[in-house]
C-alpha cells in the first residue's frame, strides 16, 4: 500500500486485525533509503513475472525484484476480430446525408448483431441488436459530423469498426 509516509505491506490480509509494516531499507546506502518515508504517488504490477513498480513524489521510480512466482489470470475478456470481411464485407457510403449501409460477410453461424453508432463526442446516438444480415443506420435527424459505426457480433468474437461523415 503506498501512502504519504511510504510504502507498507503485508503478508495476509485479516480484515482489521490486518497487520501492516513500513518497507524500508537497512543498507547504509544512502540510495538505498530513498524509498523509506517517501510519498508514493503510484504502484503498478506488471503480472508476467510478478514485479511491482513504485512511483514516488520527488524520489524517483522503484522497481522490485519478481515477487514469487507469476500469476496468471484467466478471464472471459478477449480481444475481438477486428475488421474481418467475412463478418462484416462494409460499410457504406462513407460520407451520407442520411444513411449508411451496411453488408455482412459470410458467416452464417452468427445470428445476432449490435449495431451502435457514437459521435464525435463520444455520446452513443444508436444502439440496437438486429439479425445478422445486412442494413442500414439512418443519420437524418442527426448533426453534420463524424460518427463511428461499430457492428459486434453477439457472441463479441468479432467487431468491425468504420468512420463516417454526415454532410
Amino acid at each position: 500500500m503506498g501512502t504519504t509516509i511510504g510504502l507498507f505491506s503485508t503478508t495476509k490480509i485479516a480484515g482489521p486485525s490486518t497487520e501492516w509494516l513500513r518497507e524500508v531499507s537497512t543498507s547504509a546506502d544512502p540510495s538505498s533509503q530513498m524509498l523509506n518515508a517517501a510519498i508514493v504517488n503510484s504502484l503498478a504490477s506488471r503480472w508476467s513475472d510478478n514485479t511491482l513498480v513504485i512511483g514516488t513524489h520527488g524520489n524517483g521510480m522503484f522497481a522490485t525484484p519478481p515477487l514469487g512466482n507469476p500469476v496468471t489470470v484467466t478471464t472471459a475478456v478477449f480481444t475481438p476480430i477486428r475488421n474481418n470481411p467475412g463478418f462484416i464485407y462494409k460499410i457504406f457510403p462513407t460520407a451520407t446525408t442520411d444513411r449508411v449501409q451496411y453488408k455482412v460477410g459470410d458467416m452464417f453461424t452468427i445470428r445476432k448483431l449490435t449495431v451502435q453508432a457514437t459521435g464525435s463526442g463520444g455520446q452513443v446516438i444508436l444502439r440496437r441488436q438486429s439479425s445478422y444480415q445486412d442494413g442500414s443506420i439512418d443519420l437524418s435527424h442527426q448533426p453534420p459530423g463524424m460518427y463511428i459505426i461499430t457492428i459486434t457480433s453477439s457472441d463479441g468474437k468479432y467487431q468491425h469498426t468504420s468512420k463516417v461523415f454526415k454532410r
